[in-house]
């Protein structure tokens, strides 16, 4: 079984951005275990990297649907996108400083994260979404 079990709760009913959702959350789990299997720390900084570069890029899909579609909790959402990036940032630089290392605790940090964004900020920008579209909630 997988750290970050991907299931249908997660799910927002908007394809490109349940997909990087699900990318986001393989991510997670490829570093749980990269240090459950006692891998090089090396190893582990290679896939922070690409989860950071990712969550980025996810990011900012959003934030570009957030514009186009006028939605009103953008600058809310955005800023904590913002505080995430500036969190990640910082430690994947002590990262590369070798002034952290990647811990459950950090683990646990990121799969919260994910979880509780997901199902409380995004799922309200998909509640919006798809009632400025008429579908069914």
């Amino acid at each position: 079984m997988a750290f970050m079990e991907w299931s249908d709760q997660y799910l927002l009913g908007i394809p490109d951005v349940d997909e990087q959702h699900q990318r986001l959350f393989a991510l997670v789990s490829r570093l749980h275990e990269n240090v459950v299997s006692g891998e090089a720390q090396s190893a582990a900084g290679g896939i922070l990297d690409e989860l950071i570069e990712y969550t980025v890029e996810h990011f900012a899909t959003e934030e570009k649907r957030f514009l186009a579609e006028s939605y009103p909790l953008f600058d809310e959402h955005k800023k904590e996108h913002d505080r995430l990036t500036r969190q990640a940032l910082e430690l994947q630089e002590k990262f590369r400083a070798n002034q952290i290392t990647v811990t459950f605790d950090l683990l646990d940090f990121l799969s919260d994260w994910l979880k509780t964004h997901t199902t409380d900020s995004d799922l309200k920008y998909a509640q919006f979404a798809r009632g400025k579209k008429g579908e069914a909630l």
